[in-house]
């Protein structure tokens, strides 16, 4: 799958993600998602998951779950792998942020064929089961 796609919005949030194997675009709001090819499409959720009080980016695709920091001016980081295939299975695996272990600190929930995961924000952009 090469091109430019729109992900699926999140409340007024549409997110555009170019994908691996296309010509990277130097326009603002679009970034490279590396990890997903093969099969389906990256589910994303967007929250504050770095402490710098800016919307982030997490997704999760074959490959493992990615997050992209947000950098502010409409700029975010390159893919940084917070977690391995594990949690994010075969296909299109689902995923969720949220404080669920009532710490302060979102973390991001996976689910898929394999069942469903928590990786818990640990702070420092560092992810635990």
């Amino acid at each position: 799958m090469k091109g430019i796609y729109r992900a699926i919005g999140i409340g007024i949030l549409s997110l555009p993600l170019i994908f691996s194997g296309c010509k990277k675009e130097e326009k603002p709001g679009y970034v490279s998602a590396g990890g997903v090819s093969g099969f389906g499409m990256p589910v994303v959720a967007v929250g504050e998951l770095t402490g710098d009080d800016n919307r982030d980016i997490v997704y999760a695709a074959r490959e493992g779950v990615y997050l992209l920091e947000n950098l502010g001016e409409n700029k975010f980081s390159q893919p940084i792998k917070i977690s391995e295939p594990k949690a994010s299975g075969f296909g299109c695996p689902t995923v969720s942020v949220g404080d669920v272990t009532g710490d302060g600190l979102e973390d991001v929930v996976i689910g898929s064929k394999e069942g469903i995961f928590v990786l818990q924000n640990k702070g420092n952009k560092r992810f635990d089961y």
